[in-house]
């Protein structure tokens, strides 16, 4: 038995558990939080599996602080394939928790771009992705609509992705609309990336040193936003149910005219690029197993 996880699910001085979205209270309540997180999932398991424990002669279930990484009394392998620059291994847990870096295919990227799309990439300077990827929320017309009149007001050109949602037709020489195309291709050659914070496009914009600013709506997203801001490669996050066109335009001309967003992220896809997330975590696992 092993388990993965892209987001944090063990206690940390680094970040609350993934779904909360407080980080102003610091280590103690990161530390808090996980407790607050295991004893209310620990409690609601207790009470939907009661019957069963007790039809089947079960031993009642306890209330947990933290993840159970045993089975038969011995500890399974615990994998988060995140960058140990976003989220290293901390010095209080359990030799067999890994951070291994992020899960990252090997296979060659076969991809031929639009030509209109290269050649809006090679006449703009300092071109943008935005999307928000699989998000479907109700109101994701409202949110693409702030970022259609930021970008207007403010002249900045944009690369913008479908995704799951639907774009209303726009025009305008500094926006460029196109289906989902592959991350790998694009992030090389825009300057920065403005994205829902999901595990894959943030490590993809990670591995490329693209300065980030993340608009988080929900789960682990929030952790990839307060990891872009506290490493510095992005503004201070906005919620997106606290997203106007005013705080948009402002983050997107910070997030293009701070050089050090630029720099720190070059600087952090170095040691992102060394690590190989999928070979680590298979010669654990693989020596997991041969130890059973």
């Amino acid at each position: 038995y092993v388990q993965t996880h892209f987001y944090p699910m063990d206690a940390n001085d680094i970040a609350p558990i993934a779904t909360v979205k407080i980080y102003a209270g610091g280590r103690v309540w990161y530390h808090m939080s996980y407790k607050i997180a295991y004893l209310i999932l620990s409690s609601y398991e207790n009470i939907r599996l009661k019957k069963w424990r007790k039809k089947y002669k079960l031993s009642k279930g306890k209330l947990l602080i933290k993840p159970d990484y045993t089975v038969h009394d011995k500890k399974f392998p615990v994998i988060y394939a995140i960058s140990n620059v976003v989220f290293p291994v901390q010095s209080k847990w359990d030799d067999n928790i890994h951070v291994t870096g992020y899960f990252t295919s090997q296979k060659k990227l076969e991809y031929t771009p639009d030509p209109a799309l290269v050649e809006f990439i090679n006449k703009n300077e300092k071109v943008v992705y935005i999307g928000f990827g699989s998000m479907v929320a109700d109101n994701l017309n409202r949110y693409m609509n702030i970022v259609i009149e930021s970008l207007k007001e403010t002249g900045v050109s944009a690369v913008i992705t479908q995704g799951w949602g639907e774009i209303p037709d726009i025009e305008g020489e500094n926006i460029y609309i196109t289906k989902a195309l592959p991350h790998d291709w694009l992030f090389k050659h825009v300057y920065a990336v403005v994205h829902h914070g999901g595990a894959g496009t943030f490590a993809t914009g990670l591995r490329h040193g693209k300065p980030t600013l993340v608009i988080p709506f929900a789960g682990d997203q929030s952790f990839s936003a307060q990891r872009a801001y506290s490493l510095g490669i992005g503004p201070k996050p906005i919620d997106s149910e606290k997203l106007t066109t005013q705080k948009f335009s402002e983050k997107l001309l910070d997030l293009i005219n701070n050089a050090n967003y630029k720099i720190n992220a070059e600087k952090i896809a170095v040691e992102v690029r060394k690590e190989n997330g999928v070979v680590t975590a298979a010669n654990i696992i693989e020596d997991y197993f041969n130890k059973a």
